[in-house]
């Protein structure tokens, strides 16, 4: 099924489909496994006639705001569908078989340079699937960034203690460890959920957000945090939030003391920067590439993506 014949079939004036024509569609789904399959024939009508008119035209259309699932030109719909039809595994370099891999890394440095970030400052570049497993890379990278600094600090090697070897229960004891904390102010849902996954826990997330601007971070209650004992930390920001677009920093001069106080705790940073691409484009903001020149730890998951469709996902 190609992507014109199914655009073909959707083209309504309305953006969300008539009751009718949902209820129609749900009487026609397939509510119990038949005996033999159906073949392609009627697939290809039972999805393109009963399911699609059903749809809303959500990322189609400019007019509908349920949801921020983003869009595609009509060049992207076209290698979103090549993405689909060869099905190439990107995760895996072979350079004599395929050019999948050089396709990727090619479109990440682009990414890059649109961005005005130099592509060699993130030898690690790769596309996630969303939101929730940009974060998780993301904060599992800032997780044994603490831990690794937490065993320098008594004098440990890296390699000597770290959650890939023990284990991230195993490894905190072995170095008096009580919590790992992610400091942030107005953090995307998936940021819990991918503390959740990689064994912080939701309950990890605290905010350190001011009174009078809940988005904006407070720098008092940031030190007071980092300064607990026997506690590491991975620092959230959040740039821009969301639902609203503000900003958990206000520039540069904020961003740098920021980073110096991490720097002063061993606190890892981690810049969700899902909203901050259109804005590094029209140059109405702060790049993210002013930060990390000034930044020399500055990680940022995201950082050239958002909340986009399938398989045009975030990059880290």
């Amino acid at each position: 099924m190609s992507f014109s014949s199914t655009n073909a079939a959707i083209k309504r004036d309305t953006v969300l489909p008539s009751l009718e024509v949902l209820a129609q569609a749900r009487e026609k789904l397939v509510s119990k496994l038949p005996q033999n399959g159906i073949g392609e024939t009627e697939t290809r009508r039972h999805l393109t006639e009963d399911i699609v008119p059903a749809l809303n035209l959500s990322s189609i259309s400019p007019n509908y705001y349920g949801f921020v699932t983003g869009g595609a030109t009509p060049a992207a719909a076209l290698a979103d569908n090549i993405v689909t039809q060869y099905d190439q595994n990107v995760q895996v370099h072979l350079p004599e078989e395929t050019i999948a891999t050089e396709v990727e890394d090619k479109a990440l440095r682009l990414l890059c340079s649109l961005l005005d970030l130099k592509p060699d400052d993130f030898p690690h570049r790769t596309f996630t699937t969303g939101a929730t497993a940009s974060n998780i890379i993301g904060l599992a990278c800032g997780r044994e960034y603490v831990v690794t600094q937490a065993a320098l600090k008594l004098g440990l090697r890296a390699d000597e203690v770290n959650v890939g070897r023990h284990g991230l229960l195993r490894t905190c004891k072995m170095l008096g460890i009580e919590d790992i904390n992610i400091l942030t102010t107005a953090p995307h849902s998936s940021l819990r959920k991918a503390a959740s996954l990689i064994g912080l826990g939701a309950s990890s997330v605290k905010l350190v957000n001011r009174s009078d601007a809940p988005h904006r971070i407070d720098l008092a209650k940031l030190r007071e945090e980092l300064d607990k004992p026997w506690t590491v930390n991975i620092v959230a920001i959040s740039c821009a939030e969301v639902n609203t677009g503000f900003f958990a920093t206000t520039g540069l001069d904020e961003m740098t003391e920021i980073r110096k106080i991490c720097d002063e705790f061993g606190a890892w940073i981690h810049v969700d920067a899902g909203k901050h691409t259109i804005h590094s484009i029209s140059g109405t903001l702060l790049t993210l590439a002013s930060l990390w020149r000034h930044g020399k730890t500055l990680e940022g998951p995201g950082i050239l993506g958002g909340h986009q469709r399938k398989r045009r996902s975030r990059a880290c």
